[in-house]
């Protein structure tokens, strides 16, 4: 082994366990998905090349049914890796912005609950609704409360 390629092989090595070792540079997959993914790619793969080079060996197109039928259920499989990944991921990285967020809302102190929103009125509203409520109105609950004034119509349940 060359000397330029042991020192390649030794900086893949070194920032593979770097990756594993700094949180700040984890992939946001965890690693036994990364080999359940590797092992529906194998299995894909070998599939694949199943299927062609068993329909290479047949002349007439009707013997080459089956084995298009494999070459599908190989890119089935492989779309079903693909679809894991990407699961896995976007679940991840959501979880890793929700717990960025209530990190950054902590640090500037900006978490102060329901009532801290309300207006000098005392009235909230939240996102999607046209009228104006108390903050423990129930129809409130588990709605982030928005501050308004008097230019919403008032709630019937709360009757603000």
């Amino acid at each position: 082994m060359t000397a330029a390629v042991a020192a390649s092989v030794d900086s893949s090595h070194a920032l593979t366990r770097e990756r594993r070792d700094h949180p700040s540079l984890d992939i946001p997959w965890p690693y036994a998905t990364v080999l359940v993914v590797a092992g529906f790619l194998v299995v894909a793969v070998a599939l694949l090349v199943t299927a062609w080079g068993g329909a290479s060996r047949q002349a007439d197109p009707r013997d080459q049914v089956l084995w298009l039928n494999l070459a599908v259920l190989a890119v089935s499989v492989l779309g079903a890796g693909c679809a894991v990944w990407l699961l896995v991921g976007r679940r991840s990285v959501t979880a890793r912005s929700r717990q960025a967020q209530q990190a950054i809302v902590l640090a500037l102190g900006l978490d102060r609950g329901p009532d801290a929103v309300a207006s000098a009125t005392g009235l909230v509203t939240a996102a999607g609704l046209t009228r104006r409520h108390h903050v423990d109105c129930p129809l409130m609950s588990g709605r982030s409360p928005l501050p308004t004034g008097g230019e919403l119509d008032s709630c019937g349940v709360c009757g603000s």
